[in-house]
């Protein structure tokens, strides 16, 4: 899954600017935006070592290695939604500025609680209602779990990065819209985490890197 946000450099507020002629109008002038690039790769792992990896949600991430050089990210409304005792999506990415919103659909009742923030902490959920809940503090995963419902629950990774993606079934990664500079990529997943190696984004179309993972604990 890409991440399709678009993201500018802090020094560009907008993209149209008006300027003065000679003749006192205002004429209309484009302000350069940054070049940006499509990373993407795969996991090179033999099938039984992949379908291990993916057997567990996954998320490839690239951290500039300077930070504050990108404007924050608009934050984003992610909804969890529920139409039986099962919710969708069941693993999602958020950033940390944004806002988790519990939706039920259905005629269940759910009493959600997350260990990561505190067993005595419960989100309560009537049947066909929206609970928002709290803007995200702290990097990491939150996995959910319902009082009422043992067998269900649901999981959400908290990045500080807006560049990563979740890879799909066979293991390929899309992080799009990534400006020019240098970064970290690195990944989290139950089996494995941690930085893998820096990469040069040039601006000029696509970024190949490819992970090479060994899990009994070294990265390539």
């Amino acid at each position: 899954m890409a991440h399709s946000r678009r993201v500018w450099w802090s020094g560009v507020i907008s993209v149209l600017t008006l300027v003065g002629c000679s003749g006192g109008t205002a004429v209309p002038t484009i302000e350069p935006v940054p070049d940006v690039s499509t990373v993407r790769g795969s996991f090179n792992l033999e099938a039984q070592a992949r379908a291990q990896l993916l057997a567990t949600p996954v998320v490839v991430m690239l951290e500039p290695l300077v930070r504050g050089t990108l404007a924050p990210m608009p934050p984003r409304v992610i909804r969890v939604t529920s139409s039986t005792d099962l919710f969708a999506p069941q693993f999602v990415v958020a950033d940390t500025a944004d806002t988790l919103v519990f939706v039920n659909g259905g005629s269940l009742k759910h009493e959600f609680f997350s260990p990561q923030i505190g067993m005595d902490v419960s989100y309560p959920l009537g049947a066909k209602s929206e609970f928002w809940s709290f803007n995200f503090l702290g990097v990491g995963v939150r996995t959910f779990f319902c009082r009422l419902h043992h067998d269900e629950t649901f999981s959400i990774y908290v990045s500080d990065t807006p560049f990563h993606a979740v890879p799909d079934q066979h293991g390929h990664y899309v992080i799009a819209d990534v400006p020019e500079g240098g970064y970290r990529l690195r990944m989290w997943s139950a089996v494995a985490e941690g930085p893998i190696r820096s990469v040069q984004v040039d601006g000029e179309g696509q970024v190949i890197e490819n992970i090479w993972l060994n899990l009994s604990g070294s990265k390539e």
